[in-house]
């Protein structure tokens, strides 16, 4: 539908009624801003959270909305990561997603309800604490939770989002390293802790142990190349999906520049490793389907 069209039919009857209940400015807006301010209405009844029915996850919402994702090629935080260049804008619809990653006990419900084989480390007892992170799950692993749960992995543009808000902080809690906000190599534990230990590290939409503890699968295959390309709506990663496929966060070994909210490494999706889980996500449109 062309602009000209919305303007003559639409926006005269949209702008009175928006501009009854506040939400415009006295100058007349653009289509454009018109639409995004129907658009953020559709929207903002959503509550902040929900429980999952199938595995008992509490979901934060992240109303979507636009954000700088990666970091500049010349960034001095880029490093050895070139792939996390160049930043680009991403424009993402509101979804939920896990407020913590799932843990061995939700996975043992999973495995009673469907009779999936256990994780690869499941007979290491300090990888086996029923609240923490489940480790040992190759990426057709957590594919196959997140569909019982009627759920999804998040996309890497949706992890990002969730990591960092919309202000580009380098860590969920800021753009400062701080030890006692996360579980990583500083703190010399060398294995996962109980998901939530750390709540001053929290992003900005309250979401737990997004730098270090364990690292996560997300949906996306990795290419090195692809924010050169990447479209701006709802990214989902190269159509080309391989073997390699993308983990977020860092984990409890990672020093600080591996752990920061834009990083993005590539792993062998049919290996399984002692520090990578996983945490699920679901899109605002589909809540219906839990």
């Amino acid at each position: 539908m062309s602009h000209r069209i919305i303007r003559a039919y639409f926006i005269p009857a949209l702008f009175a009624f928006l501009a009854l209940s506040g939400l415009l400015a006295a100058q007349d807006p653009s289509p454009q801003e018109i639409l995004k301010i129907v658009e953020q209405k559709r929207w903002q009844d959503l509550p902040a959270s929900i429980i999952c029915p199938a595995d008992n996850s509490e979901m934060l919402l992240v109303p979507g909305g636009e954000f700088l994702m990666g970091v500049p090629a010349d960034s001095p935080h880029a490093g050895k990561i070139a792939d996390s260049s160049p930043e680009h804008m991403v424009r993402l619809d509101p979804y939920y997603i896990d407020r913590h990653e799932i843990t061995n006990e939700q996975y043992a419900r999973y495995l009673a309800a469907t009779g999936a084989k256990p994780s690869s480390f499941a007979g290491e007892a300090r990888l086996n604490g029923p609240r923490q992170p489940v480790v040992g799950v190759r990426y057709s692993d957590a594919e196959s939770y997140a569909g019982w749960a009627k759920k999804r992995l998040p996309t890497e543009a949706e992890w990002e989002m969730a990591a960092r808000g919309t202000d580009g902080r380098l860590y969920p809690w800021g753009s400062v390293f701080d030890p006692k906000r996360c579980n990583s190599y500083s703190n010399g534990r060398l294995e996962p802790e109980n998901v939530g230990s750390y709540p001053l590290g929290a992003s900005p939409y309250g979401l737990m142990d997004m730098a270090g503890n364990v690292a996560e699968w997300v949906y996306d295959a990795y290419s090195k190349d692809y924010y050169k390309e990447s479209p701006i709506v709802n990214p989902r990663g190269p159509a080309e999906r391989g073997n390699n496929f993308i983990v977020r966060g860092g984990d409890y070994k990672g020093e600080p520049h591996e752990i920061t909210t834009f990083v993005r490494k590539p792993m062998n999706a049919v290996s399984a490793f002692r520090s990578i889980g996983f945490r699920c996500a679901v899109s605002a449109a589909d809540l219906g389907a839990l």
